[in-house]
């Protein structure tokens, strides 16, 4: 055998190893049927309340990922733990102490004229240049949406206290099916979650669930 025929390795040696790879990597999917019976219930947050939003979000991440002496969770809990935790404390807190949201006013604003004060009456106004109507372009609306993964009893808690609405419509995305957008109620509920964690109201309960460490309660501080 020459020294040529030894090296060449037998025909399709090299296909044969990548095929098994691949059918390797297929064999290591991930494993979702948690996912699909636990799915996320999920907020449109009106547009006014993004900033709210954002730093509500970068507020559960931290509680999250921190417990309340600064020092990293040793645990499994998740933004979806946190958040679930809050909503429930809020919900018990609004129900119990009978709150309820009413709508902001977003329709035409009206004018009216009123006389100012002597003092202004020697003062001229410099009305600034009108924009002209390619300076008048607003920012492309930005859309934001809350998702966690809480019971479907808090979800419809939550759209209890956003009330009925006047239309009569069944329609899911219907804008005037609730008195108040959902994503608003959402985004206040956590924000008093928030609060009462940071001013030491309540505190997180930290207890095993199936087989990990999470944060999964929360009790009154004393």
């Amino acid at each position: 055998m020459s020294k040529a025929e030894r090296k060449t390795p037998p025909r399709g040696y090299g296909q044969s190893m990548v095929t098994q790879g691949v059918q390797t990597a297929k064999q290591k999917k991930r494993d979702r049927s948690w996912d699909q019976l636990h799915r996320p219930c999920t907020y449109k947050i009106p547009q006014r309340l993004h900033k709210d939003a954002e730093k509500l979000r970068d507020s559960i991440l931290s509680i999250a990922q921190f417990d309340e002496q600064g020092q990293s969770r040793n645990d499994s809990t998740t933004v979806d733990d946190v958040a679930s935790t809050l909503i429930d404390y809020a919900l018990e807190t609004a129900e119990s102490g009978g709150v309820e949201f009413h709508p902001t006013p977003q329709g035409r604003m009206t004018l009216h004229w009123e006389h100012q004060e002597d003092e202004n009456k020697n003062s001229v106004l410099a009305l600034k240049p009108p924009l002209r109507l390619s300076q008048r372009k607003e920012a492309p609306f930005k859309k934001l949406v809350f998702s966690y993964r809480w019971q479907e009893e808090y979800d419809q808690r939550i759209k209890a206290l956003a009330g009925k609405g006047s239309s009569s419509s069944v329609q899911k995305h219907n804008p005037h099916k609730y008195v108040v957008p959902v994503g608003e109620v959402v985004v206040r509920l956590l924000q008093q979650g928030v609060d009462a964690y940071c001013h030491g109201i309540i505190s997180l309960v930290s207890s095993p669930v199936d087989a990990r460490q999470t944060v999964n309660g929360w009790q009154e501080r004393s």
